[in-house]
């Protein structure tokens, strides 16, 4: 179904961008946000992290359509 589409493109997104080292230094501000108690930081942490998963994602599909039109 569709969520193993979704799980599979974030796979490809940390394989092909090194996206993994990036994602573990967002948790880990999200983290630190939660043990301070600062629910706005863990808030605006979590935010960046989406953001920039989106645009991460939003470049996978960038490529692969071109690779897809270059194929054709």
């Amino acid at each position: 179904g569709w969520q193993a589409v979704i799980v599979g493109a974030l796979m490809m997104v940390f394989v092909l961008s090194g996206g993994m080292t990036a994602t573990i230094g967002e948790h880990g501000a999200i983290l630190d946000a939660i043990r301070r108690n600062d629910p706005k930081a863990a808030f605006n942490a979590a935010i960046d992290h989406v953001s920039l998963l989106e645009d991460d994602i939003v470049d996978l599909i960038a490529a692969l359509s071109e690779q897809d039109a270059g194929a054709s």
